[in-house]
Order: C-alpha cells, then structure tokens, then sequence
C-alpha cells in the first residue's frame, strides 16, 4: 500500500508550503523551490493530497431534481444561484457527497483553481485529492497553532480561521448546534475552548491530546466536475454593448467618406469624358463613334494644300491623330500616323475592338 504526501497550501501566498508524509516515523518538512530527489521520488509513488485554505471555500446543501446523477454537476450552479451572492460563472461547484435526493456541494472561486490547476502542473503532478484543510482532521477534532485553528464538524463540514476569528466561528457552531457537543483538541487548552464557549460551555465535553494520533479522510474532491471557466454570454454582450455603438458609428463615417470619395472620381471621369466628347465634336462635328479618317485628311488637304506653308496643315493632322488617342476613343488606339503629300497617302495603324469598323469607314 502506497504511502500517504500531504501538502498544505498557506492562505498567504508569502507563507511557506508545508508537507508531511504518513510513515510510521512522521516526516515533515517546507515545500522547496530547490529541486529535491526524494521528495520528486514521492510525487510518483504516494498518493497526493492538496489541503487549500478552509476559508476559500464555502459548503452548501441543495436538493437534487430526479435527474440522471452524470448530469448532477452541470444542474448544481442553476440549484444554487439564489442562495449564492456571487456570479455563478466565476465559480466551481463540487460535489462532495450525494445521499438519494440531497446533495453536498463544495463552491471555490475559478481563480483559486486555476491556480492550484498550475501549481501541480508546475511540479508534475498528474493525480491529486484537494479538500480543505479541516478535512485533514478526523471528524469531532479540533487543531490549532500558533495563527490558525481548523475544525472539523462532520464529514463534509468544518471551518478554518485565524486565531482572532477562531472564537467567532466556534461560537457559530454552538450556536447551529444543539445537541451537547464532544471535541478533541490539539494544540488548544481546554479552557480557552471553554472560555470561547461561555454560557454554552457546560454543553462541551473536551478531550485533549498532545497529538493527533489518526488522521482525516478527505470527503469528494475539488477536482471533480467542470472546472474550466463557463462563458457568460450575457456578461460578454453587457461588456461589449458599450462599445458597439462607437464602433458603428465608425464605420457608417468610414463608409460615408469612401462613398464620397467615389462619387467625387465618378464625377471627375465624367466630366474628362464630356470634355473629351466636346472636343472629338468640335473637331468632327458630322461624326459620332467611328471616324472617316480618309474624308477627314481629305478635307484637311482640300483646305490647306493652296497655302505654301505646311505647319498648319501639320497642326491640322496631329489634332486628328490626338483626338483619335483620346479617352472618349479608348476602344481604338492609334500606333502612329504617316502622310505622303505627293502620292496623298495616308497609313494610320491602330489597334482595338472596333479596329474592323475602322477600316470599314477609313
């Protein structure tokens, strides 16, 4: 039978982690960030049992549906929501102990997990118990030192506190408690227990022993159900809801503006467009899409040839050949233009869509 490593997390993070292993000789010792053989050695072979503080969590009872018992753990934050005074997405139910119809549920907030969920990842541990501390205990015990005092009830009830707030929680339990009440107490003098019990006092029956001689058995474990983090999707849309409204607006100005910018270069082709239709008309007012490039030459020879200087029958050819370049021709472009005043002769190659109604007309 393997032996038994019992680690026990602070309730402060600056405090040490003790641990203690369940030989026949006691050994006990701090949790070490120093690498230490035997103690890795243990991790293996023992079995691993995580004490958190009694004060991160809080135990409930609830009344179970008839329903299947694998669907148990996915009902429980639904059964207690109105007990509760936390948001139920941020918290981890565990069932501790299932009696027909009766549930006893364990509720540890998600960020404690995940950080003892890292811790064991951290030192390689693969299979843990976690419970709380008071669990440690054998049922009817109480134990204190120096700065805290556990105390275990039953087996699914105990607290934790410090010694300041260790009266106040015994007092509770007397309180909740009718029936005369038995306690074994180590590490506390039987008078300070009956001075914390006052007028009940003579209800209490105290034992006392130098040193707990048998241990707890933990009830459940803290690491059963789901513990992962649920998603509220009505936290998400209260949180985003806020930012919506700008976002929209930032795209409607986006959108506004890119619409603006596309009209305003519609607008500015179109009018290039008209300019250049304008022109082509200005300069072949009996033309519309296709140009009689012939009859056009001719009567530009026609009318310049009497006149001993060329340059205007030049200016007059290469306004021909730039209109015939220009956007409102873009199907047909003109790859040069050649005249022979002797022969007359002209040879305009061109390329396009159009290119055979140009030669048509040409």
């Amino acid at each position: 039978m393997s032996s038994i490593l019992e680690i026990f997390f602070p309730l402060c993070a600056a405090d040490p982690i003790h641990w203690q292993r369940r030989t026949p000789d006691v050994e006990h010792g701090i949790w070490s960030d120093v690498a230490n053989e035997q103690l890795q050695q243990w991790l293996q072979t023992d079995a691993i049992r995580l004490y958190i503080p009694g004060e991160w969590i809080s135990v409930w009872q609830v009344e179970l549906p008839v329903v299947a018992r694998k669907q148990i753990p996915t009902i429980l934050p639904a059964l207690l929501e109105e007990e509760l005074n936390q948001d139920i997405d941020e918290l981890h139910f565990a069932p501790l102990k299932i009696d027909q119809q009766l549930a006893t549920v364990a509720v540890i907030h998600q960020q404690h997990m995940r950080n003892i969920a890292q811790w064991l990842q951290e030192n390689g541990i693969t299979r843990a118990t976690v419970a709380p501390d008071w669990m440690s205990i054998p049922c009817g015990f109480m134990a204190g030192d120096a700065q805290r005092v556990i105390c275990r009830i039953d087996e699914c009830r105990g607290w934790s506190a410090g010694r300041a707030l260790a009266p106040v929680m015994f007092r509770a339990q007397l309180n909740e408690q009718d029936l005369p009440l038995s306690l074994t107490v180590v590490g506390i003098a039987p008078e300070k227990l009956s001075a914390w019990a006052g007028a009940d006092a003579e209800r209490l029956t105290v034992t006392a022993l130098p040193a707990i001689t048998t241990y707890g058995e933990p009830e459940g474990n803290l690491l059963t159900g789901p513990w992962q983090p649920r998603v509220s999707y009505r936290k998400q849309w209260a949180r985003w809801r806020v930012m919506i409204l700008p976002i929209l607006l930032i795209l409607v100005a986006l959108a506004v503006e890119r619409g603006v910018t596309l009209w305003s270069v519609s607008e500015q082709v179109a009018q290039s467009r008209t300019q250049a239709e304008e022109q082509f008309l200005t300069l072949f007012p009996e033309q519309k899409r296709i140009v009689n490039l012939r009859s056009q030459v001719t009567m530009a020879l026609k009318k310049y040839r009497p006149q001993a200087d060329d340059t205007r029958l030049l200016a007059e050819l290469s306004a021909i050949a730039s209109t015939l370049k220009s956007a409102s021709l873009s199907d047909i472009e003109m790859r040069g233009f050649t005249f022979d005043q002797k022969t007359p002769d002209t040879s305009p190659p061109a390329t396009g869509r159009e290119l055979c109604q140009f030669r048509q007309t040409a």
